[in-house]
């Protein structure tokens, strides 16, 4: 039996730093990602999933109130710059966090992410505190699952969720 756990960056360590190019063309970084907080990094797979669509839907959801947090969601998916361009022109409204192409999937190969959902809540030092590694059969955790490990950044501790 597979440990999930094992999937993913390890707890406790400073996250590999990625450069990718979101839906407006702009390049951002970890660092640049990462507001007072940290940063609530979402990788999905394949864009047009029902499940990642959900995703996306579910963190546009609740972006403002992450941001107003100190913690801005991101979105690394696994498409071409011009896919997540034209799927971020097909929502019902603006997309208000970035959606970043990894199109040869390096981001999540690095990550140990290939092919699999995680959120990550990185703190603002780039340190890995929580993940969670999602199975297609869920969205997204709960939103107060991802409040508690808020806490764990402003207390210095780390959580991983699996499902």
């Amino acid at each position: 039996m597979v440990d999930v756990l094992e999937w993913g960056p390890v707890l406790n360590l400073k996250v590999a730093e990625i450069v990718l190019t979101d839906q407006s063309q702009r390049t951002h970084s970890i660092a640049t990602l990462t507001g007072s907080r940290g940063l609530l990094l979402v990788c999905l797979s394949e864009l047009w999933q029902p499940v990642n669509v959900r995703r996306v839907l579910w963190l546009q959801r609740h972006a403002a109130n992450l941001a107003l947090m100190g913690i801005p969601p991101a979105a690394i998916v696994q498409a071409t710059p011009n896919a997540v361009q034209t799927f971020s022109h097909t929502m019902p409204f603006p997309l208000t966090f970035s959606v970043l192409a990894d199109p040869l999937a390096s981001a999540a190969v690095q990550y140990n992410l290939a092919g699999r959902g995680c959120i990550m809540l990185i703190d603002p030092r780039g340190v890995l505190r929580s993940k969670w590694v999602l199975p297609d059969t869920i969205a997204w955790p709960k939103m107060s699952e991802i409040l508690h490990a808020v806490q764990t950044i402003d207390g210095g501790g780390s959580s991983a969720q699996p499902f």
